[in-house]
């Protein structure tokens, strides 16, 4: 497990005795995670080259990552995966997520 500067994890690798998978996250400035990998992202970023540009490293996020955005109060307000597939979120007046 890697964890940030803040203490957050930011990379978490799980295993069966066979196979491992990893996870990676991204946060924004009040620690809300915005962007997360799965093992395909994980594997991607895994084989990028060692001298790899930010431009290589954010087109993997940008290739498998599922985003997410909130509202002021720190609700999730939609996410949207890779392919594109966007979910929104509501809440009521006492913050208790509805489906509409």
């Amino acid at each position: 497990m890697t964890r940030d500067a803040m203490g957050r994890v930011v990379r978490q690798d799980v295993t069966d005795g066979v196979t491992t998978r990893g996870v990676m996250r991204r946060f924004d400035g009040r620690g809300l995670p915005v962007q997360e990998m799965g093992a395909a992202g994980v594997a991607a970023w895994d084989a990028l080259p060692p001298g790899a540009s930010d431009a290589d490293r954010e087109a993997v996020w940008n290739q498998y990552s599922t985003r997410s955005g909130y509202d002021q109060a720190g609700r999730l307000v939609w996410s949207q995966l890779p392919t594109g597939e966007l979910t929104r979120h509501f809440y009521d007046i006492d913050g208790q997520e509805r489906w509409l």
